[in-house]
């Protein structure tokens, strides 16, 4: 295992996409182009895209999911919650939730590669909202730097298929 440093860099390069986005719209000139993220913006990064990765739905039913080579089918997790295809997970059933977080951390594994050591628990499942609450423990590395990280994503279902919460 590699051994763990402290930051001795100032920052790490973006992700293309980062790069791409335009974080101020309402800003017409960009006083100087952002292609370095300092610790906090790469922590940051790095949660934006869990969010995005777990709240992204692939198109292999959740049964097939596992025999599945990565690819861009594979992105996201598979539809988990009142499939017609009988590929239900219920949050409330031990063995699901392990499933979950193992697809989980398999999918950051994949398409997250500043992430390594990647441990996902659910912490919690609010059926009334059907939010479901992770915490996400990894190693963050860029370069030669790693660093235990442990950040809280949120996957909402209501949120997620249109419709309010309220």
């Amino acid at each position: 295992m590699a051994s763990r440093k402290k930051w001795e860099f100032p920052g790490s390069p973006m992700p293309l996409f980062d790069r791409l986005v335009d974080m101020n719209p309402e800003v017409t000139e960009e006083p100087i182009l952002l292609l370095n993220y300092n610790k906090q913006q790469l922590i940051e990064s790095v949660i934006r895209e869990a969010s995005n990765l777990f709240n992204t739905r692939c198109t292999i039913p959740y049964k097939e999911y596992e025999d599945q080579q990565p690819s861009v089918l594979t992105y996201g997790v598979p539809e988990l919650y009142g499939l017609f295809d009988s590929s239900y997970a219920d949050p409330s059933r031990t063995e699901d939730v392990l499933k979950l977080c193992r697809f989980m951390a398999n999918a950051l594994r994949i398409f997250e590669c500043r992430l390594r050591n990647i441990v996902v628990e659910m912490r919690q499942y609010d059926q009334s909202t059907q939010t479901a609450h992770f915490i996400v423990n990894a190693d963050l590395q860029m370069g030669k730097i790693i660093e235990a990280i442990s950040f809280p994503v949120e996957i909402d279902q209501i949120q997620e298929l249109g419709k309010s919460n309220k």
